[in-house]
């Protein structure tokens, strides 16, 4: 339950700092941390998949000794 409700407020986080990012009635700092913060978001995300993928396959090696 709590998985759910942390991954519902981030698809929501991921939307007012898209809309941020977006508005050009928005400061320029503000757009830029938006968008700043969308990619390190991004990419912290491809390097944990990453990691876990690096994972399973070692599990698998050791498992199949």
């Amino acid at each position: 339950d709590t998985m759910k409700k942390a991954q519902a407020y981030s698809m929501e986080s991921l939307e007012v700092l898209k809309n941020i990012m977006n508005d050009s009635a928005a400061t320029d700092s503000s757009r830029v941390s938006a968008a700043r913060t969308i990619l390190e978001l991004g990419l912290n995300s491809a390097e944990q998949e990453m990691i876990l993928n690096k994972i399973e396959t070692l599990e698998r090696m050791m498992s199949n000794g």
